[in-house]
């Protein structure tokens, strides 16, 4: 989500993966886990980062993983990460 372009023309990228995917199956699946990956010309970036988790926008939590449960979905829920980093 979150792109920042620099003097060498490649912009950072925020990725998120779902494990084990992003459907909740009753009995099956019923929690998510969010991990978010600071890109840059197709490699993650190293170092320190403040990840800030945000559901509908609203900030719900902190680090490089976030759980998402079941139980805490609405109908539709939207999961965002902002990721700070200084090089």
């Amino acid at each position: 989500k979150a792109q920042h372009s620099n003097k060498d023309n490649k912009a950072y990228k925020v990725e998120i993966t779902a494990n084990p995917g992003t459907i909740f199956k009753p009995g099956v699946v019923t929690e998510i886990t969010l991990t978010a990956k600071l890109m840059k010309g197709g490699l993650e970036v190293l170092g320190t980062k403040e990840y800030i988790w945000y559901k509908n926008n609203v900030q719900v939590g902190t680090g490089q993983t976030y759980k998402v449960y079941a139980s805490a979905i609405e109908e539709v829920s939207t999961y965002t990460c902002t990721i700070t980093y200084e090089d």
